[in-house]
């Protein structure tokens, strides 16, 4: 092949992966924003009775237990360049969980509840692979508070007699700095789709703990402090994972 040929093709494949990344391109310039988040919604049962433990009419082996959860984080951010973004977000949350057991005459009932609220700030590099599809890297830091409230009640299903009762609330404040990695694709020229696919997370927090034995009717308080390093992998894209969708405008 002679120079000339090989410099022409070149230059082609160069014109034609360039025309390739303009559609997405174009929404990723510097002065752009956007308006994006994510939902998380997940509910969950489970019960089981094993009717081989009964004896008379009254015992049995029995288990329930029923969760949910959702999560929403909205953020809104503006490219001080192209390809990269700063902006600032929020995240609200809400959990619940309910277990019931019984082991012969014995019943066990545990409950628990969560409310999350929380605010950061992070900055965000897009890398285009090709078309409508890319990579990004994004370093944040954040603040949350959570309030979570549990309670517990074992009892003699017979006589009634209460073997335990009692409720606790723990009130903590976390500051939390992380590195997130995924993956985007453009739908239309000024709507995307993301996914998480790693996650690095060095959080501290300390809190304030509330014990109340409603069987002896004794209160404790206490403080609770904790540090935590994760790292979280995704093996694949899917709607376990969380979706979000960004506008651009």
């Amino acid at each position: 092949m002679s120079p000339l040929r090989a410099k022409k093709n070149t230059a082609a494949f160069v014109l034609v992966f360039s025309c390739a990344l303009t559609y997405s391109q174009s929404s990723l310039e510097m002065g752009n924003r956007i308006l994006g988040g994510g939902i998380s919604i997940n509910f969950s049962e489970t019960e089981s009775n094993n009717p081989e433990n009964v004896i008379g009419s009254f015992y049995g082996d029995e288990y329930s237990n029923q969760s949910s959860n959702f999560f929403i984080s909205p953020y809104y951010a503006r490219f001080f360049k192209d390809y990269v973004m700063v902006g600032i977000d929020m995240e609200l949350g809400s959990a619940n969980h309910s277990q019931q057991s019984q082991y012969y005459n014995r019943n066990y009932e545990n409950n628990s509840s969560s409310v999350s609220f929380g605010f950061g700030t992070f900055l965000k590099y897009y890398f285009p692979i090709h078309g409508d599809f890319g990579a990004y890297v994004q370093p944040g830091m954040g603040y949350l508070r959570t309030i979570q409230k549990n309670s517990y009640h074992h009892y003699d299903t017979l006589g009634g007699e209460s073997y335990a009762r009692g409720r606790n609330e723990i009130r903590t404040n976390a500051i939390h700095m992380d590195m997130k990695m995924g993956l985007y694709y453009f739908i239309f020229d000024q709507l995307s789709i993301e996914t998480n696919l790693a996650q690095v997370v060095m959080s501290a927090s300390q809190g304030k703990r509330r014990e109340e034995d409603q069987q002896n009717g004794e209160i404790s308080e206490g403080e609770e402090r904790g540090s935590r390093l994760n790292l979280r992998w995704a093996n694949k894209i899917s709607f376990d994972q969380l979706f979000t969708l960004n506008y651009y405008f």
